[in-house]
Parts: structure tokens; C-alpha cells; sequence
């Protein structure tokens, strides 16, 4: 009897040690950091990019003769630029007759290459007198409307990221006309986004 006795106890006691396996352990859980990380793109993808902007540049170079646009592309990258002066009255947003030809003009092929982010990016000459905070506001304006020009020849407002970036960007100096005519311009950088 004693020996049943001792056994129950000692079953009681190893019941009481040994973990549950319903309970938890008395350890906090291990804490993991989830990070938005953009996966890196295969050569494959690297390759169907740069081929479908290729295309595209082949066919904007057949569009743009006649226009105020110069184009350059750098990798998958297409850029087209055109001059502040070729487009816009100066100091002004309203858009001239030849620059929203020009617009009108590329935008059959934005709209077929459909594969293609725009960002259309605003710069603005420094002239002495005017404010930074004027620059940059003119520049979103004058991106804006370069932007609906292009969403009213039928390419869906989604594609379009805007971008101001007033005087801070010069490609040449402002101490000169040519300079600043130079400084003074519209890009639209086109990205691909295939998927």
C-alpha cells in the first residue's frame, strides 16, 4: 500500500514538474520586424524592360520631329524634355498653342505604350527678385497642365505622378538668357511598369 501510495505521489509530482502541453512556456514570444522590402528584379525583367522602352523610344523618335522635344533615354528610362519657353508664356502657367501641339502630339504613343509610368516634372529658371516659393508653385502648376493635356487626349490620370521642382535643378547657369531658357523647361520621365 505504501509503495502505491508513494507511486501516486511521485506521479503527482512528475504530472506537476513537467510542462503541459497546453500551456506555454514562460519565455516571451520572439519578436519579428516585417519590413516592406521590394524584391529585386531578375535579369528576365531587367531585359523585358529595357526592350519595351526601347520600342518606345524608337517610335516617340519617329513622333517628336517638328516638335520643341529632345529625348534621352538611360537604361529603362525615357525622358523627354521640353523647353519652358516652347510651351508656356513666361512667368506663366497658361499653355501655348505650339506646347500643347506638341503634347497633343506624343500622346498616342503614351497611350499605346500603356505600360509606362509619367512623371511629369516641373523646373523653373532663378531670376532675381522671385521667391522659391513662387518657383516651385509655378512648376506644379506648368506640370499640372501638362498633365491634362495628356489626360484629355485620352491617358488615364493613374499613370501621372507630378513633380515640382522649381529653380533647385538647374542644367545650366542663370547668370545668362541661354542658361536660364535652359533651366526653364517641362520633363516627362517615362518609367516602365510591366508586370
Amino acid at each position: 500500500m505504501r509503495l502505491g501510495l508513494i507511486t501516486a505521489i511521485l506521479s503527482v509530482l512528475c504530472a506537476c514538474a513537467a510542462p503541459s502541453a497546453n500551456k506555454t512556456a514562460n519565455t516571451k514570444p520572439a519578436v519579428t520586424k516585417t519590413t516592406a522590402v521590394q524584391p529585386s528584379k531578375s535579369a528576365a525583367q531587367i531585359a523585358a524592360e529595357t526592350d519595351y522602352m526601347i520600342q518606345l523610344q524608337d517610335m516617340l523618335s519617329k513622333t517628336l520631329n517638328g516638335t520643341s522635344f529632345t529625348m534621352k533615354r538611360d537604361g529603362s528610362t525615357v525622358t523627354l524634355t521640353l523647353s519652358g519657353s516652347a510651351a508656356f508664356s513666361k512667368n506663366s502657367y497658361n499653355i501655348l498653342p505650339e506646347g500643347a501641339a506638341d503634347l497633343k502630339k506624343i500622346a498616342p504613343v503614351l497611350r499605346y505604350y500603356d505600360k509606362t509610368q509619367i512623371n511629369v516634372v516641373g523646373h523653373t529658371a532663378k531670376e532675381s527678385g522671385v521667391k522659391d516659393a513662387t518657383n516651385k508653385l509655378l512648376s506644379r502648376k506648368r506640370a499640372e497642365k501638362t498633365a491634362s493635356v495628356l489626360t484629355s487626349a485620352g491617358i488615364k490620370p493613374e499613370r501621372f505622378w507630378i513633380n515640382a521642382k522649381g529653380s533647385d535643378n538647374p542644367v545650366a547657369t542663370n547668370d545668362t538668357p541661354a542658361g536660364r531658357e535652359r533651366n526653364n523647361r517641362m520633363e516627362i520621365v517615362l518609367t516602365p511598369a510591366l508586370r
